[in-house]
């Protein structure tokens, strides 16, 4: 699944696609052809999106499960060493 097109990706911008924020849209397609690099903590940070959005209410236990759906769908390759995603 993965080509040899990489872009280093960050939290806000998986958080906006997966949250349908406003500029889901143009993410996705910015980054359509491309494999997403991230590093492996990225998998935590998400994880630790999810109750700041329970708080503000932005979320239901629905919308999160689908939300997470749609994180795993898309595949990352996760690297250990931030400065490997420097690279790409």
């Amino acid at each position: 699944m993965y080509n040899d097109r990489y872009i280093t990706i960050d939290t806000s911008a998986i958080i906006a696609v997966i949250g349908n924020e406003q500029s889901k849209q143009r993410i996705v397609e910015s980054t359509k052809d491309l494999s997403l690099c991230a590093p492996m903590s990225i998998q935590w940070e998400i994880g630790n999106a999810f109750p700041a959005m329970f708080k503000k209410k932005k979320f239901s236990m629905e919308a999160a499960k689908q939300a997470l759906a749609a994180y795993h769908y898309r595949p990352y390759l996760f690297l250990a060493q931030l400065h490997k995603c420097v690279k790409f």
